[in-house]
Order: C-alpha cells, then sequence, then structure tokens
C-alpha cells in the first residue's frame, strides 16, 4: 500500500511539473513573439503612427485597428486588407514596404497591431 501511494505521489509531482513548465515555456514564447512584433512597430511605424500614446504623429493612431469596421483606404480591417496597405502604402504619404519588410515581419507587425 505505501509504494503505491509513493508512485501516485511521484507521478502528481511529474504532472505538475510539467504542466508549470509547459506554461512557463508558452509564456516565454508569447513573449519572445510579442517582443519580435514591438521591434518591427517601432522599427518601421512607430515614426509615423503610435500604438496608443496620447501625442499626435503624421500618421494616424493604430491601437485599435481591428477593432475598426474600415481603413483609411475604405477597405474593411481584416488581415489581408491590412497587409496590403502595409505592403503598397496608404492613400497619403504612407509608404510601402514590399522591398524593405520580409513577409515574416510583415506577419509580426500584423500580430502586434491585432493586440493593440
Amino acid at each position: 500500500m505505501k509504494r503505491n501511494s509513493v508512485g501516485k505521489l511521484a507521478v502528481s509531482a511529474f504532472v505538475t511539473v510539467w504542466v508549470i513548465g509547459s506554461s512557463m515555456a508558452v509564456r516565454a514564447q508569447e513573449t519572445k513573439t510579442r517582443t519580435a512584433s514591438d521591434a518591427v512597430f517601432r522599427g518601421y511605424c512607430a515614426v509615423c503612427h503610435n500604438a496608443g500614446e496620447n501625442w499626435k504623429k503624421a500618421g494616424p493612431s493604430l491601437q485599435g485597428l481591428f477593432r475598426r469596421k474600415q481603413l483609411v483606404t475604405g477597405k474593411p480591417v481584416n488581415e489581408g486588407s491590412v497587409e496590403e496597405l502595409i505592403l503598397e502604402g496608404g492613400p497619403r504619404k504612407m509608404p510601402g514596404f514590399r522591398y524593405t519588410l520580409s513577409p515574416e515581419q510583415v506577419k509580426e507587425l500584423i500580430r502586434f497591431l491585432q493586440t493593440i
């Protein structure tokens, strides 16, 4: 009987450590992704756009972009139309980044914009 209790305790401890470790790994990956996404925004977009700060910049604030109904182009807000705007540029003075950002950087940027 005592041997069975020790085995159950060992299994329980293993499962607990595994769950905690897995949770930490997921959080670390989320932080890494957030940092990469934030870096793309800061490096290419923050010059003209803010992500929720209170000061006015040349371009519109991008906070809440994915909660809006349409872009400045009049197109609906979705990943495809936002990607097109990033790559081709905007109707005003926004340049396109087709030859500046890699496809992965564009994906990171879209992920960031969905979180602000």
